[in-house]
C-alpha cells in the first residue's frame, strides 16, 4: 500500500494524472476521500459523536462492515501501514475527545487502559474477530460491542461518582 501514489491510481483508474491531481492534490487527500467513502458505506458520518450515540453508531458500522467485507479485510490486513494510519489516528483522536470528561478523574494509566479497551471494542478488528472466531454476523457483533462499551462507560461513571462522594465526605 505504501506504493500507492496518485500516478499509480490514475493509471489503474484509467484517468490522467492531471485529473487525479485536480480532485486529489495529495495522497492524503485521496485517502481522506476513501475514508469518507467507507464511512458513508457503513453509515458513520463522523467519528465525533457523543458517547450516548456510540452504541447506535457501533451497531450501524459493524453491520456496514458485512456489506463491504472484502474491501475491509484488505484494509485490516494493511492497517499498520502508514497509508491507513492517519485515518485510524483521526478515529482515536475523536475517541479521546469524546471520552475526555468521563475519563478525566482516572489516573493516567487507567485512562490509557480504558482508551485501549474502548478503541479495541469499537474498531473493525473487533468485528473481524467476532465474525471469524464466534460466527457472529455484523449486526450481532455490533450489538455485543455496543453492549460492552455501554457497560464499561457505566462502570467508569459509577466509580467516578463514588470517588466524588468519598472526596465530598472527606472535605466535611
Amino acid at each position: 500500500m505504501d506504493d500507492l501514489t496518485l500516478p499509480v491510481v490514475a493509471r489503474r483508474a484509467g484517468v490522467s494524472v492531471a485529473t487525479m491531481y485536480r480532485y486529489y492534490p495529495t495522497r492524503e487527500a485521496l485517502l481522506d476521500a476513501y475514508a469518507d467513502w467507507v464511512r458513508s458505506k457503513i453509515r458513520v458520518r463522523s467519528f465525533d459523536v457523543p458517547l450516548e450515540a456510540w452504541p447506535d453508531q457501533i451497531e450501524r458500522a459493524f453491520e456496514g462492515f458485512d456489506a463491504m467485507e472484502t474491501a475491509l479485510r484488505g484494509q485490516l490486513a494493511a492497517a499498520s501501514l502508514p497509508t491507513f494510519r492517519h485515518v485510524r489516528n483521526q478515529r482515536l483522536a475523536a475517541m479521546k475527545r469524546t471520552l475526555a470528561t468521563l475519563l478525566a478523574p482516572l489516573p493516567e494509566d487507567d485512562r490509557r487502559r480504558a482508551l485501549g479497551v474502548f478503541g479495541v471494542l469499537t474498531g473493525a478488528h473487533a468485528w473481524q474477530l467476532m465474525k471469524d472466531d464466534w460466527g457472529l454476523t455484523g449486526r450481532e457483533a455490533g450489538e455485543a460491542a455496543a453492549w460492552a462499551v455501554s457497560v464499561l462507560a457505566q462502570e467508569i461513571a459509577k466509580k467516578r461518582s463514588a470517588r466524588r462522594s468519598r472526596d465530598d465526605v472527606r472535605k466535611r
